[in-house]
């Protein structure tokens, strides 16, 4: 963070307590102040938010349509019927479409799994897709993490004497498909909102081993974490029972795929479990790499390979894919940035439309686009006459629905407020981004260009002890609605500066209080500020992991010079 940023330090209202015995909670009002920023108000929620796993999920029929569904799902795989399972390419898709073609075998169905080819046929339930699957002898469809916008493909279905089971969690269109079941949470707006594809997936699998009175078995939870936290699903509610738990499974998997991804992602198993960190930077992306740059299905074999040697095999390719895919980003970025720079500050939306670049590739630019800039961004990229984009956005501004005004220039849409795509004539491109720009310009001017950084409790270094830090592994998975806890140390002395990374990015330093000292990292700091004398600083409480020996760690989000020393 190069600007200034202001620390905003929330207080509980007056006499706000929380009976926290039992828990391993450290003494004093620490651990309260963590679960009140984090909406936990009593000590039900306290212990249901602490010891979230499997039992404390909700039952899978309260989601919608899941009692026809699952019925409907089970009496086709029971009657050795031949089930074709539509899944999207990204890794909410992939592990969603693995779960239930698993489900589907072990209940006696054939699985007929169908990923799509990004490059050739983007995202969606299309015309070819449905035709594959029909030759090949589907009796029953079931789309999974898409489908929710498909009408006129569930129709063609009908027509041929095939039941459509949508599962997603998308944004639906005005007109729903006549499908035999949707099992799509966003519709009814209902808090299981915040399952992804992999989550609703899961739930349904669940709802059909519970029919068919079998155990559900357990790598579906570490399939469903690795599509949830890939996808950024809000770790709370029945989402966090589902992630946590996998992450614990996934920790402990035999499965041959999952193995041979943590082996080859140098994730493999330690004294821990893996975290959602380890998800989202070493094994998520190497099960997209593949569909980054066009075709998935290496990913999903692996993800449902049972001979380890072939999974290692297929686990060597991604790391392979992976490399590839980091260099074309790379590049990518760089003429992005190039574009963005030459925009000006007065630009609402940061928009870049690059030749030649990897379909795949458009919603991770967009996404660091976003970040870096700090506002809107659209990536965009055009052939044979048609502009493909991605967009990602700011919480202030709805780009799914700014899009969506320009419908009828549209010939696919769809996405989620803070996510979204499309594709147009590339005749009507400006068309639809100058009125994206319109819109963020009505919705964003005036909004204050000043950082602020959410810090959950001021604290002191030498407060900081095992049953802290235990206490904070206890909140993990950290991400989307369960943001790690970020505490503020006033006064600190610091030593042994240096700075490492490329091009020397990043800071690392050690911080000390009264005796108690700990060695920090601040990614991307390392041209921070630190005067002459004392410093406050703003950190996560992590953990080291190198050689086989792991150690205490504080991760620094913003340092500067003490304000004393101002």
């Amino acid at each position: 963070m190069n600007d200034p940023v202001e620390w905003r330090i929330p207080q509980p209202p007056d006499g706000f307590w929380l009976d926290l015995a039992g828990t391993g909670a450290p003494p004093g009002p620490l651990p309260a102040k963590l679960l009140y920023n984090r909406g936990i108000t009593t000590n039900r929620q306290a212990l249901e938010y602490l010891h979230a796993d499997l039992e404390g999920l909700s039952s899978p029929f309260d989601l919608p349509d899941v009692d026809q569904a699952a019925s409907r799902l089970l009496s086709s795989a029971a009657a050795g019927e031949r089930i074709g399972i539509f899944g999207d390419f990204d890794v909410d898709g992939l592990t969603g479409t693995a779960i239930l073609a698993d489900a589907v075998e072990k209940l006696g169905g054939v699985p007929l799994p169908y990923i799509p080819h990004r490059e050739n046929e983007g995202h969606g339930l299309s015309m070819p897709a449905l035709r594959s699957l029909l030759d090949g002898g589907a009796a029953l469809i079931v789309t999974v993490d898409t489908g929710s916008t498909a009408v006129d493909e569930v129709d063609a279905a009908h027509r041929a004497g095939v039941d459509t089971i949508i599962t997603d969690h998308h944004v639906a269109g005005d007109e729903l498909p006549a499908a035999a079941a949707i099992v799509n949470p966003a519709i009814d707006g209902r808090t299981e909102a915040d399952l992804t594809g992999a989550g609703v997936a899961f739930m349904l699998a669940r709802a059909v081993f519970e029919l068919a009175g079998s155990q559900q078995p357990a790598h579906h939870s570490a399939l469903a974490a690795l599509g949830s936290i890939a996808d950024r699903g809000p770790l709370q509610g029945d989402n966090r029972c589902i992630t946590r738990s996998g992450l614990v499974e996934l920790g402990r998997t035999s499965h041959p795929g999952l193995a041979a991804l943590l082996k080859i992602s140098g994730a493999a198993r330690t004294d821990d479990n893996p975290t959602a960190e380890t998800v989202s930077f070493q094994l998520a992306p190497r099960l997209n790499a593949p569909g980054r740059l066009g075709d998935a299905a290496p990913s999903f074999e692996l993800l449902t390979e049972t001979d380890p040697d072939r999974a290692e095999r297929l686990a060597e390719w991604l790391d392979l894919k992976n490399r590839e895919r980091r260099t074309l980003g790379e590049e990518a970025f760089r003429q992005a940035r190039e574009q963005v720079s030459a925009q000006g500050e007065q630009a609402y939306v940061a928009v870049a439309a690059l030749q030649d670049v990897r379909i795949g590739l458009l919603g991770p630019l967009a996404g660091r686009l976003c970040d870096v800039y700090s506002k809107p961004a659209i990536a965009v990229a055009c052939k044979d006459g048609v502009a493909r984009a991605s967009a990602r956005s700011v919480p202030e501004f709805d780009v799914h629905a700014a899009i969506k005004t320009s419908e009828p220039l549209l010939s696919h849409f769809g996405g989620h407020p803070r996510a979204a795509g499309f594709a147009t004539p590339a005749a009507s491109l400006q068309q639809v981004l100058d009125s994206v720009e319109h819109q963020a310009a009505w919705s964003l001017m005036g909004r204050t260009r000043t950082q602020y950084l959410d810090v959950d409790a001021e604290a002191h270094l030498e407060e900081l002890g095992t049953a802290t830090w235990d206490f904070i592994d206890m909140m993990a998975p950290f991400g989307p609605g369960n943001p790690e806890p970020l505490l503020a140390f006033r006064n600190l002395k610091v030593s042994n500066v240096r700075t490492v990374g490329a091009g020397n990015r990043h800071l690392r330093v050690d911080l000390e209080s009264r005796g108690a000292r700990y060695s920090a990292i601040g990614f991307g700091l390392g041209d921070a500020n630190l005067g002459r004398a004392t410093v406050d600083a703003v950190c996560s409480l992590t953990w080291n992991v190198w050689a086989g020996r792991r150690t205490r760690e504080l991760r620094i989000k913003d340092i500067r010079p003490s304000l004393r020393n101002a």
